[in-house]
């Protein structure tokens, strides 16, 4: 099927829509500047040839090892890695679609585009038009990003024995990671805005700061050289430098037999801080560089200490009914700079009936603190538009917001009482959207159910079988939110996030949607593990050089009963 992106070489106008006598449609450039009717999906440009699907990669790795045993029961050990990688990846030229302006005597226009403006364009002031237009930058060809990343390890500790009873293990490791990417072929959208501007006496920019040099996008043909030059953006780096401080420990050991065996316990104690400084390139941010999503600055640091202990109680051996019965016992308490205090815990249980048969079954708790991209990324402003038609506005009068129970969420937004079903919103109408990290974020909780049985057959003890049910639900789920969805979802009664949507006070039309990240709401999944594993020694001459050879094979199979994502409510 025919298909591609609407964002086309030609250039083709997204707002307004033009009428050329069977009803209003988008429309495209033809090479004599005239607007023609788009042909969908004729029109649409495949954006597919000139993007890589399988990258190169080159990497680099060194690294040494090293461990020295002071006494039969102490050792220090020690681990220093570094690894270089470098790949290019490759897209389609620079997409621009955005929202623009221009004087209504640009004498680029030809006369049916400037009667098409002055009576269509949205009134941004005198002589002033506004337009959204969709236009594929072929002429500078494909878009390139070179990429280098370079990490480095080092690790030093000291671990052995406490008598006969314990074990421990203390260690510290230092993390520092710094990637480049270097992106070529985009375009400064402050210098594209800029050239479309042109004084129709002079034929040349109305700002002729930086060069300014005029911009025909209003024709299908090539963009020259010279306005090429002064719109591609330098290649331009984007830094980023991660660093992790580790200092952790445990002991681990058997201090007593109890009736059915040992006890086994383990301690441990680990403070850990992990910082991200992410710096875009200064063209991002003062001039936007179209064809390259936008880029904000990451800059935090998260800290955490946390305590924990595991036991493993053995409760019956060699008992009818019981060749093992046994609980696992386990618990976490963390404390984090930025996210707060939480704790975790797990209790499970492990029981073999007679030989070869086997249930199991665990329920824990676990968490997820936000990471330092969901914290501390600096907001991120794009201008696009909430409606591509009328309708798309559930406020619209077109979209039914009586019928559809909406009247309540328009009103909150700003629309009077008196203008629901009456206000049709502007197809194309100029927001602002605001996305970026949220440093009020609490960490993710889940709580998970496992239970299930294992066989193994003395007749067959190569042959395993198992099968296990599981329950999974994570609450306070972090990520990126619709405002949209959630304030017109019929079971939000509580209006929640509309007032992410803000309205133009005069026309009613969205101007401004606010998403941040957030702790967005559950999910849940339940289903059933199964699966069947079979090992068997090969014959002496499959073997290589002597040694010995076996097959293993693993058949694995999930069925989900329920899966359930819920936005927030």
């Amino acid at each position: 099927v025919p298909f591609g992106s609407t964002v086309i070489p030609e250039g083709a106008l997204f707002f307004p829509r033009i009428d050329f006598g069977d009803g209003p449609v988008r429309a495209r450039f033809d090479n004599n500047g005239n607007l023609v009717p788009f042909a969908d999906p004729e029109d649409r440009y495949n954006f597919q040839p000139l993007t890589y699907l399988q990258t190169g990669l080159k990497r680099t790795t060194a690294g040494a090892l090293a461990r020295f045993e002071m006494t039969e029961s102490l050792e220090v050990y020690g681990e220093l890695t570094f690894t270089e990688n470098e790949f290019q990846s490759v897209l389609a030229p620079v997409p621009i679609a955005d929202f623009f302006a221009t004087n209504l005597d640009n004498p680029f226009l030809t006369d049916q585009v400037r009667q098409i403006a002055e009576e269509s364009f949205l009134p941004l002031g005198p002589n002033t038009g506004g337009f959204a237009l969709l236009r594929r930058m072929s002429d500078l060809g494909p878009r390139i990003s070179d990429q280098e990343r370079d990490y480095l390890r080092a690790v030093a500790g000291l671990r052995g024995s406490l008598g006969d009873t314990w074990d421990f293990d203390v260690w510290a490791i230092y993390t520092d990671g710094d990637d480049t990417e270097t992106l070529r072929n985009g375009v400064l959208a402050n210098r594209f805005a800029q050239g479309l501007f042109v004084d129709p006496v002079t034929g040349q920019c109305f700002d002729p700061s930086n060069g300014c040099v005029p911009l025909n996008v209003f024709t299908a043909q090539p963009l020259p050289a010279e306005a090429l030059d002064f719109i591609v953006a330098q290649p331009f780096n984007n830094t980023t430098k991660r660093e992790q401080k580790l200092i952790s420990g445990y002991v681990s050991g058997s201090p007593f037999e109890l009736w059915a065996g040992s006890l086994d316990l383990a301690f441990g104690l680990e403070w850990r801080s992990d910082s991200v400084d992410y710096l875009p390139d200064p063209a991002f941010e003062d001039t936007g560089v179209a064809g390259y999503s936008p880029q904000s600055p990451i800059s935090g640091e998260e800290g955490v200490w946390e305590v924990y202990g595991e036991a493993v109680l053995p409760l019956l051996v060699d008992r009818p009914g019981a060749r093992y019965l046994g609980l696992e016992l386990g618990g976490r308490y963390s404390d984090y700079d930025n996210a707060g205090s939480v704790d975790t815990w797990k209790v499970g249980v492990q029981w073999e009936m007679i030989d070869g048969v086997r249930f199991r079954s665990i329920f824990q708790r676990s968490v997820r603190a936000p990471n330092l991209s969901e914290l501390f990324t600096a907001p991120i402003i794009t201008t696009s538009s909430f409606t591509a038609e009328s309708s798309d506005d559930p406020c619209s009068a077109s979209a039914d917001p009586v019928g559809r129970g909406f009247s309540d969420q328009c009103i909150s937004q700003g629309i009077p009482a008196d203008q629901i079903g009456v206000y049709e919103a502007t197809a194309g109408f100029p927001a602002v959207f605001t996305f970026g990290g949220n440093p009020n974020l609490v960490p993710e909780e889940g709580e998970t159910f496992t239970a299930g049985f294992v066989f193994t057959l003395p007749a067959t003890p190569d042959l395993q079988f198992s099968v296990d049910y599981f329950d999974l639900e994570v609450q306070d789920t972090i990520g990126d939110v619709d405002p949209t969805f959630i304030c017109f979802d019929p079971s939000n009664t509580e209006n929640l996030f509309c007032e992410n949507i803000r309205r133009d006070p005069v026309t009613y039309n969205v101007v401004e949607v606010s998403a941040p990240i957030s702790n967005r709401g559950l999910t849940r999944s339940e289903g059933i593990d199964t699966q069947v594993s079979w090992a068997s020694d090969l014959p002496d001459w499959a073997a290589i050089g002597g040694n010995v050879a076996d097959l293993r094979v693993n058949l694995i199979w999930t069925h989900t009963l329920s899966r359930i994502n819920q936005a927030p409510v």
